[in-house]
């Protein structure tokens, strides 16, 4: 008996009852974090007016791109002009093709000029499209960031519930294997102490 005494399983000291309050603290805990969305998806920008905007001027300069060709074309043309016109055969002088040529060129720096200010407005539009889809990209980023966190925190409570139910039961396994072990020494005892008489 003394032998069994002595092998006795030491139970360390654990609070039952503050590891089962612990326990719902921590699914309380679990039940506030919100509920977790889906996974976020990557959103286009809203640069809708943006792109349309880059759309008219693309085709507007499609057209005085056309308008540049054509104005190189009839310079070219007016340039050969010597002494009679190729279409209706009337004379024609220096001057009257000096004043053909000047007004051709005069509207092709002009049509030049709103062309390279159209360039510059797409290149300020492509900028404005390229930061919104930066600004998208960083709330996406964003987003993404705090589901991650939101996952991890609902899976570290969950992982702090396990531990603490593992701990519950082992010390319910514990209590369980002492209590048996105190049943047979008494039992020991009883049958030791009937043995004697």
């Amino acid at each position: 008996i003394a032998s069994i005494k002595e092998t006795l399983l030491e139970i360390p000291a654990f609070n039952v009852k503050r590891a089962k309050r612990r326990i719902l603290a921590l699914l309380a805990r679990l039940k506030a974090v919100k509920p977790l969305p889906s996974y976020p998806a990557l959103t286009e920008p809203k640069a809708g007016r943006k792109k349309l905007k880059r759309a008219k001027l693309e085709k507007r300069m499609g057209e005085l791109s056309y308008r540049l060709r054509d104005l190189s074309a009839r310079y070219k043309k007016y340039n050969t002009l010597q002494g009679e016109c190729p279409t209706c055969t009337q004379p024609v002088s220096s001057e009257f093709a000096g004043g053909l040529l000047a007004d051709v060129d005069n509207e092709r720096a002009a049509v030049q000029a709103r062309l390279e200010k159209i360039e510059a407005s797409v290149e300020s539009v492509d900028m404005a499209i390229a930061r919104a889809s930066a600004a998208a990209e960083a709330a996406h980023t964003k987003a993404v960031d705090a589901y991650v966190a939101a996952q991890n925190k609902a899976t570290m409570l969950r992982n702090e519930v396990e531990r603490e139910e593992e701990r519950v039961a082992a010390h319910k396994k514990a209590l369980a294997a002492h209590t048996l072990q105190k049943r047979v020494i008494a039992e020991a005892t009883k049958k030791k102490t009937v043995l004697q008489k």
